[in-house]
């Protein structure tokens, strides 16, 4: 009766570990596969369509100043190719969901900074008085590589630097030229305390301060505002660290009745992750 007891309690300690073992795979697997399912270089781009300010759009074209919001998910890919993963954009209408086909494009890159890709709508959509399609629709705007951004800084910060110096020079040649007079007990005089500088010397001083801030002043308007770039950053083909894709791109349509790209309304972008949609401010 012992033996069974205690061949009762191996097997079930024996069992016990084995389903913990099971139980630790399991969730390993599952780890893995959430993390491969992930999809590498995804955006949630989104397009704020409407007139802008000297459209050369058709007068009758979103006449109301009505806005056609559309966000869909897109991928970018080595070979050049952007594309909607779902290979359809949706969208609230009059009717209920609507979802149209969107044809996959081309995207470029020049000076690693200035970003254009086109996606292609083969079918008409409209809301609001806002109708677009069939055409392509190009997105220009800017990108900016952590590294990149990390360049500007210290560019800026080594610029900033220098007006400190220059400002700290004008400050004490002020100090020194403005500083309360000492008792000459040999003369019974009220003297200076310092050399008079010369007046070269002065303006040569505010001059070299000037540059500098002006220095300063053109290396900051290199620099992004943080408000105007996405969010957070992801992944880029072709580029080995996570980027910001800048808001209020420039968007606009090619094809149908139209001879030439016309500007139909602003652009911006996220990278795909879990957050909400009503996590991003709508400012595209």
């Amino acid at each position: 009766m012992e033996n069974l007891k205690s061949l009762s309690w191996r097997s079930v300690a024996i069992l016990l570990a084995l389903f913990f073992c099971a139980h630790v795979s399991a969730l390993q697997s599952t780890a893995t596969s959430t993390a491969t399912a992930r999809p590498s270089g995804g955006w949630r781009v989104a397009l704020n369509i409407g007139r802008e300010p000297f459209t050369t759009m058709p007068n009758t074209w979103a006449a109301s100043g009505a806005r056609f919001p559309l966000v869909m998910k897109c991928n970018f890919t080595d070979d050049g190719k952007v594309g909607s993963i779902s290979g359809d954009v949706r969208f609230t209408g009059r009717d209920g969901e609507v979802i149209t086909p969107v044809q996959s494009g081309t995207w470029s890159l020049s000076n690693n900074r200035d970003l254009s890709f086109t996606l292609v709508f083969p079918e008409r959509i409209e809301r609001n008085g806002v109708a677009v399609g069939p055409c392509t629709i190009i997105c220009e705007g800017l990108l900016y590589s952590k590294k990149d951004l990390g360049a500007l800084d210290q560019d800026f910060y080594q610029v900033r630097s220098v007006t400190d110096q220059a400002n700290a020079e004008v400050k004490e040649a002020t100090r020194r030229r403005e500083a309360p007079k000492k008792w000459n007990f040999e003369t019974n005089l009220w003297e200076k305390r310092y050399k008079k500088e010369s007046i070269a010397s002065n303006i040569a001083n505010k001059l070299k301060l000037f540059l500098a801030e002006k220095d300063e002043q053109t290396q900051s308007t290199k620099r992004p505002n943080p408000l105007v770039l996405s969010i957070e950053s992801g992944e880029f083909p072709g580029i080995d660290c996570e980027v910001f894709i800048g808001k209020g791109g420039k968007l606009k349509m090619k094809g149908g009745l139209l001879s030439s790209d016309c500007v139909i309304g602003t652009w911006g972008a996220e990278p795909i992750n879990d957050n909400a949609a009503s996590y991003y401010r709508p400012s595209y």
